[in-house]
Formats: structure tokens, C-alpha cells, sequence
């Protein structure tokens, strides 16, 4: 079954909501009428529910010396890292992540806030 919850009353009674996932019932939440975001169980808890792929670190074949590594990362403006004389490319989160991670300090920022 699914239940469509306003936000205001889910933020109110998040207790209840939390036993009706329990129990596997599907809760969304709306805003303004909108769907805006699914209450789950967690059913592992070392899942993340955040996911993306892991960025794929990309290096040049051998080891490369300290002025190769200067060379690159002067003229590039993408963010490198040099760990025994390999290097990797630092790949940057992707929007869905920062924004997932700035909702989560939001909703903790307000909450102990209170």
C-alpha cells in the first residue's frame, strides 16, 4: 500500500511514518502537491543509499618523476595527485551527490537546531 503524506505532517509525526515503513508500506512524501521524496527501510545497513559509481582514476602506463607530474598539473586545470610515481586523476562528486549531501546537513542543521 502507499500512502501519500504532506511534508509538514510527515516533519510533525515522523515517529508514525517511520512504523508504517517498518511494516513495508510505502510512504511518499508531497509538497504542494508534488511528489518530492520516498520514505524506505534501510535493509542493510552498510548500503549506502547514496550511490553512484565510484570515478575511474586515470593514470599513464609507468612511473612518471616529480617535474613529469609539474608539467601535467601546469598545464591542466583538472585536479591530479602524484602517490609513488603514479598519477591519478581527482575526479570531482557529481551534482546528485553534493546535493544529497546538502540535504542531509540541512535536515540535521534543523533539527538539532531546535
Amino acid at each position: 500500500m502507499t500512502m501519500r503524506v504532506p511534508s509538514t505532517e510527515v516533519q510533525n509525526n515522523f515517529g508514525k511514518y517511520l512504523k508504517f515503513v517498518e511494516v513495508h508500506e510505502e510512504i511518499i512524501v508531497t509538497k504542494n502537491g508534488r511528489d518530492i521524496a520516498r520514505i524506505l527501510p534501510c535493509d542493510d545497513p552498510h548500503k549506502s543509499l547514496v550511490a553512484e559509481e565510484a570515478a575511474e582514476y586515470q593514470t599513464r602506463g609507468g612511473r612518471v618523476t616529480y617535474e613529469e607530474f609539474l608539467e601535467l598539473v601546469e598545464s591542466s586545470d583538472q585536479r591530479f595527485e602524484l602517490i609513488d610515481g603514479i598519477i591519478y586523476n581527482l575526479a570531482s562528486p557529481s551534482y546528485e551527490h553534493q546535493y544529497a549531501i546538502r540535504e542531509i546537513m540541512g535536515t540535521f542543521y534543523n533539527w538539532f537546531k531546535l
